[in-house]
C-alpha cells in the first residue's frame, strides 16, 4: 500500500506495541531519508489500531489484510509481489 501497511502482532507478553510501531516508523523514516527517496514528515502522528481480541476475528482479519492491495488495484492477485 502506497501510504499505509497492516501489521496483525500477536500481542507480547512484556513490552508495548506503541514502541514497536515507533521502532518500526522510525527505521523506515531513515531509510527513506538516507536513500534520498523522501525528504521531511512520512508518518502522522498516530497510528489506527484495532485489538484482536478472538481466533473468529483474526481469521477475519487476516484475508482482508491480503485482498486490501487487490482491491485498492495495486496487484490482480494477494500472492503477486508489488511495486
Amino acid at each position: 500500500m502506497p501510504e499505509h501497511f497492516h501489521l496483525l502482532p500477536t500481542e507480547p507478553d512484556v513490552g508495548d506495541p506503541s514502541v514497536v510501531m515507533k521502532v518500526i516508523k522510525e527505521r523506515f523514516t531513515k531509510l527513506l531519508h538516507h536513500g534520498g527517496i523522501r525528504t521531511g514528515p512520512i508518518w502522522q502522528k498516530r497510528f489506527y489500531d484495532f485489538n484482536v481480541c478472538s481466533t473468529e476475528k483474526r481469521i477475519e482479519k487476516l484475508p482482508y489484510i491480503h485482498r486490501n492491495p487487490v482491491k485498492r488495484g495495486l496487484v490482480t492477485a494477494p500472492e503477486e509481489p508489488g511495486d
